[in-house]
């Protein structure tokens, strides 16, 4: 090997190295060396007490050369070499009184750090000599160190972080709920059921496969299970007959397009309700598309002739008329029909502006009409990442491909994605799929829709924020979004439970923005000169996104008001909120000259008796409230509480509950088939007027469910299909439950339950669907 290196080289290196210089330990503190001023080099120097300097810090070495003269300079200041150690030992136990384990989620090990006689060495720390300064520099160096390095893995919110990613410790219970497979965080309303067990007369078993009613009284419970299953017997018969059937689609579904007449109406309703809230179309672009459709139906694209039908489907749910139910039934068919044409192969032509459009609209749809309504946090997290990865997420401000009508649409679908999304996060109690980081797309600009069009090559500028337009409503629930992405983090995070501190925090910021709004859209609705004003639908539909934030920001700490005075801020807010939700605003939608005044409802009351989705979600969830408030007092006989001096004040509460048996009554004769909360009112009401009137519980429970039943079996029977009623019996009732549950919260778009394969032989359904190809991308 030594004839490998080079002579000169092997001289070079056995060249002795000559001895470098010891460099002068630095015995002035840092800071005095930074300004280059005399230290006194004591602890701390006299320059940073002056100064107020924070850090006065010595470097090793000139520590070291400085523990000689620390008793000296202690002692000068009256203190001494054991005070010094007495003050660190205080220090430490001030730090692990502030780091209990139990805050901060260490295991109880952790003590071990700061361990006020023994050192990690094992040597007492009350063995080092006064004299011994090397030792003392040493382990107060040792011990600062692994201070420091419990720190770094601590965050004062109770987290870890490891690897520079958080970390919470493990939950202490499961944080939600689990119902045939699926998984309700603690935003879903089965968590206030899971929380007011302890008072509620019924109870849902969430763990529990079979659907069935869980009562107090056994007896009992047999014969509503029994009659709660014909009662489904029939909802299946109805929903199957509501069901498309396969081999029409993609032959011809233009067809069911219904007349001008009918359809100009439809789409009137959807532009005055749904478009407002949700800003998903150009209104000038889409009806000059639906206009092409009328003047030539075979030439128009299938995203479009989806989108119109859409549309139409949504604007049906205000539409009144003895020909509701087959309009809704024709509805529903479209929005299969939608699902399953985008569900087609060659879902990368589809990758454009007008699909998201039908994909914003489906899930609008699908909630209205409860298709898969709890599980449309599933295509929200599809829908969002596809609009990802068009870029919808970055803004287009600097780019000048595309056009002011392009990029503003992209503002207002991704803003539009967004409320969707968290809105479908409280539905199914998750976190969240993305944070206010993740985008920088601005938020749309505050101009009427009839201001740009495709030749638009100038902006036209933004309105004041306090003149109401068209974008109004969607900036004003935009503008709350960070603290509602925020609030639905906290409360559906598995891992630790929202703070008091927060909870309060959030729910102030959320009423702030609340009030402002309100007041302004209170203004703008009684401008007799604005260009367009809000309707009570929309200010309405903007309350209900907010309210829904506060019962979830304060039930944990409402539920802990019952026995803790101290949280009855919560219980309050969580009360008030609770009725304000069943308030209902003045008529937004004057009659029509031909129809009969008494009988046409305003948007709102139209929309709450028909819609699905989270409106229903957010009235089972009050209607729980309203029940805890009025049975906890009469049950537990609360020490001061007079019952029959109080019942005056619960009134107005059994009225609201009165009129939610009513309102479950209509949704039934409207299309609904689901009977639980007709069934589950009538007890909660029969229990307490029973514990008022001082009669037998059980009796009177046991004759609300049986009359409850009793009428929601006549109603279905009316809704079933022509078939008879033994027939359908029959096909319905397979003791194994072999036959699929068609419900709407059971489907399954996956179609494995149907012998549907979508192999390349079986491309003729598609057959009749063009693909829409970049020309289709209309707004």
């Amino acid at each position: 090997m030594d004839g490998l290196i080079p002579e000169t080289e092997s001289q070079v290196i056995a060249l002795p190295q000559s001895p470098r210089k010891r460099r002068r330990p630095a015995l002035s503190c840092a800071e005095c060396r930074r300004r280059k001023i005399k230290c006194d080099r004591k602890i701390p120097c006299d320059p940073c007490r002056k100064a107020n300097s924070a850090t006065c810090t010595y470097s090793p070495e000139g520590l070291s050369s400085l523990n000689d003269h620390v008793p000296l300079s202690l002692t000068s200041h009256g203190h001494s070499p054991l005070s010094l150690r007495d003050a660190s030992n205080e220090g430490t136990r001030a730090f692990r009184r502030d780091s209990d384990p139990e805050v901060l989620g260490h295991p109880a090990t952790s003590d071990s750090f700061f361990d006020d006689t023994t050192s990690t060495s094992g040597h007492s720390f009350s063995d080092i000599q006064p004299g011994s300064g090397q030792n003392v520099s040493r382990h107060l160096l040792q011990r600062v160190g692994k201070i420091e390095k419990i720190l770094s893995t601590v965050k004062i919110d109770g987290q870890r972080t490891e690897n520079g990613k958080s970390r919470s410790p493990p939950a202490r219970g499961l944080r939600g709920s689990m119902s045939k497979n699926r998984y309700f965080g603690h935003s879903h309303w089965m968590s206030a059921v899971a929380e007011n067990k302890s008072f509620m007369c019924f109870d849902v078993d969430f763990d529990d496969s079979d659907d069935e009613m869980k009562m107090r009284n056994k007896e009992l419970e047999t014969a509503i299970n029994s009659a709660l299953y014909n009662c489904k017997v029939m909802a299946r018969a109805i929903k199957s007959a509501q069901f498309p059937q396969w081999t029409i689609w993609g032959v011809s579904f233009q067809h069911t397009m219904p007349d001008r007449t009918v359809a100009d109406e439809l789409v009137g309703h959807y532009l005055r309700t749904h478009e407002s809230v949700h800003r998903i179309l150009h209104i000038p672009s889409f009806q000059k598309e639906y206009a092409q459709y009328w003047a030539n139906p075979q030439t128009t694209s299938t995203v479009s002739l989806i989108k119109i039908l859409l549309v139409i489907a949504i604007g049906t749910c205000f539409h009144q008329g003895p020909d509701f139910d087959s309009r809704r039934t024709q509805a529903i068919h479209w929005v299969h029909t939608a699902q399953f044409w985008l569900a087609s192969p060659k879902e990368k032509n589809r990758l454009h502006t007008a699909c998201i459009q039908v994909e914003c609209l489906l899930l609008l749809a699908r909630s209205i009409y409860n298709i898969g309504a709890d599980i449309i946090w599933n295509h929200t997290g599809s829908v969002l990442r596809t609009a990802m990865s068009m870029g919808f997420h970055r803004d287009l401000k600097h780019s000048k491909r595309y056009s002011i009508l392009h990029k503003e649409v992209r503002r207002r679908l991704w803003a539009t994605i967004l409320e969707i999304d968290i809105q479908a996060c409280l539905d199914s109690g998750m976190s969240p799929m993305i944070s206010k980081d993740d985008f920088d797309t601005e938020p749309p600009s505050n101009i009427n829709d009839d201001e740009i069009d495709e030749s638009t090559a100038t902006h036209p500028g933004s309105h004041p924020l306090n003149e109401y337009t068209q974008a109004s409503l969607q900036i004003a629930t935009l503008s709350s979004l960070s603290t509602r992405l925020e609030a639905a983090n906290l409360v559906n995070d598995y891992r630790v439970e929202i703070s008091y501190e927060a909870a309060i925090k959030l729910g102030k910021a959320l009423v702030r923005n609340y009030k402002e709004h309100h007041l302004f859209f209170a203004r703008a609705s009684q401008d007799i000169s604005a260009k367009f004003k809000p309707t009570a639908f929309d200010r309405k539909m903007f309350d209900l996104k907010i309210q829904r934030f506060l019962l979830v920001l304060h039930r944990p700490f409402a539920m802990k008001a019952r026995d803790d005075p101290r949280f009855y801020y919560s219980h309050k807010i969580y009360l008030d909120t609770a009725l304000a939700v069943h308030s209902t605003p003045s008529g937004s939608l004057l009659p029509t000259p031909d129809s009969d005044n008494s009988k046409v409802e305003d948007d709102y009351t139209r929309f709450r008796l028909i819609s699905g989705g989270f409106l229903k979600e957010m009235l089972i969830h009050t209607v729980i409230i309203i029940y805890q408030e009025m049975i906890m007092p009469l049950e537990q006989e609360l020490p001061g509480f007079f019952p029959d001096e109080t019942k005056s004040s619960r009134g107005p509460y059994l009225s609201l509950l009165q009129d939610m048996i009513d309102l479950a009554q209509k949704r039934l004769e409207a299309g609904e088939t689901a009977v639980k909360s007709h069934l589950l009112y009538s007890i909660a009401l029969a229990h307490i007027n029973a514990i008022e009137n001082g009669t037998p519980v059980d009796d009177a429970m046991a004759e609300a469910a049986t009359s409850s039943l009793s009428q929601c079996q006549e109603i279905l029977k009316r809704k079933m299909p022509s078939t008879t009623t033994t027939t359908l019996e029959a096909q319905f009732s397979d003791e194994m439950g072999q036959v699929p549950d068609m419900g709407a919260g059971d489907m399954d778009f996956s179609m494995q339950d149907w012998g549907m394969e979508f192999e390349p032989s079986d491309l003729w359904l598609f057959s009749g669907w063009p693909l829409p190809s970049a020309r289709d991308s209309a707004f």
